[in-house]
């Protein structure tokens, strides 16, 4: 039985563009041949900046695209990747770029169509936090895993006073200095902080929400905060002024600006969770009141998060802030925000909401994915680990494709949803290691016979 839906009804510009969507879809997987990772590979390194016009896991629909593909340049990557000679490879790939051009455009298209024609989402929750954005969300963004040269050399000139080396320090520097830190007169450390950060896989791990550039970044504007919090204990309100100042010079960075914030105010309030003071002590009161307007401004962050600055968002972002929403949700702001967005929910409401927090995106969750990704982390073909989803270690890409086609392709009817799943599992390009498959003589991989055991009933 369907679920009832509140959506109006498609209108017939809005058919028209998916039916053409699809069919680029199609035309592109025809098209497609392994050959063209190597001169895809040639083509970023001649020009980099190639990557945001080809790249199809998850892009930021406001980046301009040009009209079509670079022919010249495109020529320079076929022959440095060995092709030159191969007319159908070099034709091939050169009608295959301007395919993903064209796709991308109307994909803009569709965007901006749904946004007349839909009603807003309900409200998206990742790892027991809830986003309620304030309008509709209209096109995805693309979380860059770096900070670039220009949102450094521009939207943060200024983070780091001209007369400090602190942005010229190594991580393991910054994160030792941060172990020796001072408030109000009283030793203390960022290490806890630093650990709970590791743990929750926001930084210096495998496939980390921050990579090592984002991670530097906030390391040295912690220790720059830090600085500050030793300089002016004893003047509050420029101590404050100080610390604002610094979160404000984020302001202006598009997407990544109100993570560095948030977590930037929440290290100071960790450190001063465990700062050594007892109340009567000199320097309560002052740490106290201090911490107070942390917690206030760090609320004001949170709420901007989840509301104002998600309607920015799609679902492949949201995906990609479980480890940050997980953290979040662990922290007294955090919890503040989300019990105020759940109208007053008590915190076991809140627990129940996390540990549900495992329930797939709307585009994957079927009454069949639910049965069978259960049975396949029982079985050890897949796992789940602090929201996201992955292959067991010695589950080849080719059986993970051969799963997934049997989960949402059981007849070969339905369209293999391959940018939903990269996402999931944090992969790319299952949809060509799912062709692999069907190239095989029975259409299946290597160790077939343990994936296939998952769906004897």
């Amino acid at each position: 039985m369907e679920t009832p839906t509140t959506q109006p009804t498609p209108s017939k510009e809005w058919q028209e563009l998916k039916t053409k969507i699809e069919a680029l879809c199609d035309e592109q997987e025809k098209i497609y041949q392994p050959q063209f990772e190597a001169i895809f590979t040639a083509l970023y390194e001649l020009e980099d900046g190639q990557r945001v016009i080809y790249n199809t896991n998850g892009w930021n629909m406001g980046q301009p695209l040009p009209d079509k593909a670079d022919e010249g340049l495109i020529a320079q990557a076929i022959n440095k990747a060995g092709f030159a000679k191969k007319k159908s490879i070099a034709e091939g790939f050169l009608r295959y770029a301007n395919t993903v051009i064209k796709g991308k455009r109307l994909q803009v298209e569709m965007a901006l169509q749904n946004a007349k024609e839909l009603t807003p989402p309900q409200p998206a929750v990742v790892a027991g936090w809830v986003f309620k954005p304030f309008a509709n969300i209209i096109a995805p963004m693309e979380l860059h895993s770096t900070i670039n040269k220009v949102v450094a050399d521009e939207a943060l000139k200024g983070v780091f006073d001209s007369t400090t080396d602190i942005a010229d320090e190594s991580i393991d520097v910054l994160l030792d200095e941060l172990m020796m830190a001072e408030a109000f007169n009283i030793p203390c450390s960022l290490t806890h902080y630093t650990e709970e950060l590791k743990r929750y896989n926001l930084i210096l791990g495998q496939n980390s929400f921050f990579d090592r550039d984002c991670t530097r970044l906030l390391l040295a504007t912690l220790k720059e905060a830090v600085l500050s919090l030793k300089e002016y204990t004893d003047q509050p309100n420029r101590l404050k002024k100080a610390i604002a100042d610094i979160v404000k010079r984020f302001d202006d960075v598009k997407v990544w600006g109100i993570f560095f914030q948030i977590l930037v105010l929440q290290g100071l309030c960790d450190m001063l969770e465990r700062l050594d003071i007892n109340e009567g002590e000199s320097g309560y009161d002052e740490a106290q009141a201090f911490y107070n307007w942390l917690i206030e401004e760090l609320c004001k962050k949170g709420w901007w998060f989840a509301c104002v600055s998600s309607m920015a968002y799609g679902d492949g972002d949201l995906l990609r802030f479980e480890p940050l929403c997980a953290y979040l949700m662990s922290t007294t702001a955090g919890q503040l925000v989300q019990k105020a967005l759940n109208n007053d929910k008590t915190t076991d409401t809140l627990s129940d909401e996390r540990a549900d927090a495992q329930q797939l995106p709307d585009e994957l969750n079927t009454d069949r994915a639910n049965k069978y990704f259960e049975k396949a982390i029982k079985a050890g073909i897949i796992n789940y680990n602090k929201g996201r989803y992955g292959k067991e270690a010695n589950i080849t890409k080719a059986q993970l494709a051969y799963f997934l086609e049997k989960v949402f392709c059981p007849n070969n009817t339905d369209k293999f949803p391959e940018q939903a799943l990269n996402i999931l599992f944090n992969e790319s390009r299952l949809g060509k290691a799912r062709g692999a498959n069907i190239d095989n003589k029975d259409g299946k991989p290597r160790g077939y016979e343990r994936i296939d055991e998952v769906f004897k009933e």
